[in-house]
């Protein structure tokens, strides 16, 4: 729809919404203005781009994705017959057309939906909510555009989102033989997978899918994985080297084979008459990769809407899908010039440090020993592989081991993982451009892994690995649900955070008064920078899309008068130097649409249709479920009680009289006096701390430091703050988190804490105290 934007009124898309005989003649209409020597091929292009916009069916050979590849002929070996306006003119008819296609290959329910909320919002006196949202798309698009490919509309998709899919879920197409083996482990078998006529692999597969089965989560570090790539399965991995630039000879003799048997089909396509009807057209075409240039350098398969919505699950949640097409938008330009930051950072590094200390040090290629290793490598942007290339002129680099999983992250561990590489799955070791590399993992086991794999694997069978990860991910779900009630849900925990806080900063000698005048401008300055944040985003976006109400010029002033106060608010410093962190150990706030806990919420709320919404409500709110008022407040509490910490430090350490600190490094000291939980620890010490045998490993091991520098520069007053942890022993108190006070057995019961940890939510004790 937002391509129909300034062609057709909002009122006049409701018609055609509503009424297919509406639809059709906007259809003829357009149709009638499409003129030139290649019609057929515009109208059939066009025809099969909007049908395949509604399914993600290719039905046609040489489906062109936008409307900028179908009017200048790309990959047909024939040059447009428009340019200037005329061809501007077409273009924009192409791109309308191919919506209005794609309106009528969708399903009458469908386009019904969207008319019933398009005519209420056509009925408010102010705004329109259906306008904002396309405008918005628009202009997500034009991003787009612009950031991810560079200003050329070729690689770009027509109506482009970003597809969010379950991460739980692993599909993988396997012939009889790798399939038999793969059900055995746990997979369904799904349909058929289909063929191109001219694709050299014949082979028959079928699509098999498993939930909880697949790779376990990557835990990223300074290092972002998050890069541009091309969409589908490929005919081949690329022609060029994309860090060398070197010619795969393979790979072209490959392409050109397969470029060679479509182009009697597409010399046709030219000459057709349009009246091609992509609904009834059979079989599966792979399409067209093109580089900046217009030149075919691959061919892709595309998953069907279908595959996606049925077996990946994909969220079509408007509000989630654009929100992250924004942000992974940002994320893939940040990352870029980030990536390329850490690559300097680390050659210099090696160049004042390796002379001296080479043991220190390993090698980051793609042809490590180390799978691990060799895995990160290849999860790498391409910008940063080619980065990597420029600075150390070769395609690795050396990084102290001791950086090597703050840098570059790791995939966490499972149980699961020794049954994937257990003798007994390696001997299904059969074609290997199909099984899941999960599956062909060969690294040995080690003793204990080879004891807990001969005692399970006869119990369980082949599906001990899927059988042992659902196991793991359940108990690990009950352990955030655990984390989160000590931590967020918990009064007398926030309280205890604030009291420990107070005693470390008194005892970096910071005067009371100063930490009840910093808190206080701490406090206030950082809802203020939020509130104006918020306001100043909204009003950008409103000026950006196009979508003003009111009187432009106020809102520019409006804009100025909030860019300036942000930039006079006292927490920007360190808002901007990153020590406003919204990260607590191990507890993520936001809700996980495909986890254990928000599946388990939509089984109750399936069965529990009968019962009254206020009474859900109040258990919701007994619960302290993350979508209630309470629970916000909390969870923002907990954030901003290290923040103002934070801020009072780094205050007192750069304005002291006596040997003030520079801010940089005060700025450090502050993030580690407080802990930085966004720094990954060891993959074994992560897995302890996610099955909750051992808990807050990230604090307790990182506070260590800081009360070892405390002992050191202050013992005076060292004594003071004993003595008053000794005076109010029930205020909490930063030496409480010494080591010495932990010896012991460190393990615990982990998720069997859940029922016992119920009770310590505030609002359940509240209720339960009369009883008590």
């Amino acid at each position: 729809l937002a391509a129909l934007l300034g062609r057709f009124t909002l009122a006049e898309m409701e018609g055609l919404l509503a009424d297919p005989q509406r639809l059709e003649n906007a259809i003829q209409t357009l149709e009638r203005q499409v003129a030139g020597a290649y019609r057929g091929f515009y109208l059939d292009s066009a025809r099969a781009l909007g049908h395949f916009m509604a399914t993600g069916e290719t039905s046609r050979e040489h489906l062109l994705m936008n409307a900028h590849n179908i009017v200048n002929l790309m990959g047909t070996g024939t040059s447009p017959e428009f340019s200037g306006e005329q061809l501007v003119d077409l273009k924009n008819t192409i791109d309308s057309l191919a919506s209005l296609y794609a309106l009528k290959y969708t399903s009458f329910d469908q386009r019904s939906a969207v008319k019933e909320v398009l005519r209420e919002e056509l009925a408010r006196e102010e705004g329109n909510g259906i306008e904002m949202v396309m405008l918005l798309h628009k202009k997500l698009q034009e991003d787009a555009l612009n950031t991810l490919f560079d200003g050329s509309p070729v690689n770009m998709i027509k109506g482009y989102t970003k597809d969010i899919f379950n991460p739980y879920v692993e599909v993988v197409a396997a012939n009889t033989l790798e399939g038999s083996l793969l059900e055995q482990a746990g997979y369904s078998k799904g349909a058929m997978v289909g063929r191109d006529p001219a694709d050299p692999d014949n082979s028959s597969r079928h699509l098999y899918v498993i939930k909880d089965g697949g790779l376990p989560s990557y835990v990223t570090g300074i290092v972002s994985n998050t890069g541009k790539r091309t969409r589908g399965t490929t005919l081949h991995s690329g022609l060029t080297d994309e860090v060398t630039g070197e010619i795969n000879q393979r790979n072209q003799r490959e392409l050109d084979r397969f470029r060679a048997s479509k182009q009697a089909a597409i010399r046709s396509l030219l000459n057709s008459r349009g009246n091609f009807d992509p609904s009834r057209s059979t079989g599966t075409r792979m399409v067209p990769v093109f580089n900046p240039n217009g030149a075919v350098v691959n061919y892709r398969y595309m998953m069907e809407n279908t595959t996606k919505d049925n077996l990946l699950e994909r969220n079509n949640l408007l509000d989630q899908v654009l929100g992250t097409m924004a942000a992974s938008a940002f994320d893939k330009v940040e990352s870029e010039a980030n990536n390329a930051m850490a690559v300097d950072a680390l050659f210099a590094q090696y160049r004042a440090e390796y002379g001296s200390r080479p043991e220190a040090y390993l090698e980051f290629s793609e042809s490590s020993t180390d799978p691990a290793i060799r895995e990160a490598y290849r999860l790498l942007p391409a910008e940063t592989k080619r980065h990597i290339r420029r600075v150390w002129g070769r395609n690795a680099m050396m990084i102290r081991n001791d950086l090597f999983d703050m840098t570059f992250g790791y995939r966490k561990y499972s149980l699961s993982d020794m049954f994937k590489r257990s003798s007994k799955l390696r001997q299904y070791n059969r074609g290997e451009r199909y099984l899941p590399s999960s599956v062909l993992n060969q690294i040995q086991l080690n003793a204990v892994e080879k004891i807990l794999t001969g005692i399970l694997d006869p119990l369980l069978g082949p599906k001990a690995a899927l059988r042992v990860r659902q196991a793991e991910d359940i108990w690990q779900a009950l352990v955030k649900e655990v984390k989160d009630i000590w931590v967020i849900k918990n009064l007398f925990t926030l309280i205890g955070n604030i009291t420990s806080n107070l005693t470390e900063l008194l005892w970096f000698g910071v005067p009371v008064q100063d930490i009840v005048k910093h808190h206080i401008t701490a406090l206030v300055g950082i809802l203020t920078y939020q509130r104006d944040r918020r306001e100043l985003h909204k009003l950008q976006s409103i000026l950006d899309i196009g979508y003003v109400q009111g009187n432009t010029l106020e809102i520019q002033e409006r804009i100025a008068e909030l860019e300036d106060a942000i930039s006079r608010n006292p927490v920007k410093e360190l808002v901007d130097a990153g020590l406003f962190q919204t990260i607590v150990e191990d507890i993520d706030s936001s809700e996980d649409n495909y986890s254990y806990k928000a599946r388990l919420v939509r089984k109750v709320d399936e069965h529990t249709q009968w019962v009254p919404k206020g009474l859900k409500t109040v258990a919701k709110t007994l619960y302290m479920a993350h979508d209630t008022p309470l629970y916000r407040v909390m969870n923002q509490a907990t954030h901003l009680s290290d923040f103002v910490a934070r801020y009072t430090l780094h205050q007192h350490m750069t304005t002291r009289k006596d040997n003030p600190m520079a801010s940089r490094e005060s700025l450090q000291l502050a993030v580690e006096a407080f802990v930085n939980y966004d720094i990954p620890t060891h993959r074994s010490v992560q897995y302890l701390n996610d099955t909750g045998l051992i808990w807050f490993t990230k604090y307790y091991l990182r506070i260590q430091k800081v009360l070892m520098h405390l002992y050191k520069e202050n013992p005076g007053r060292a004594l003071g703050v004993l003595a008053l942890g000794q005076f109010i022993p029930s205020l909490g108190n930063i030496m409480d988190s010494g080591f010495w006070g932990r010896i012991g057995n460190p393990f615990d019961w982990g998720a069997l804490n859940y029922p016992g940890a119920l009770d310590e939510i505030i609002t359940i004790r509240a209720a339960m105290s009369p009883f008590n």
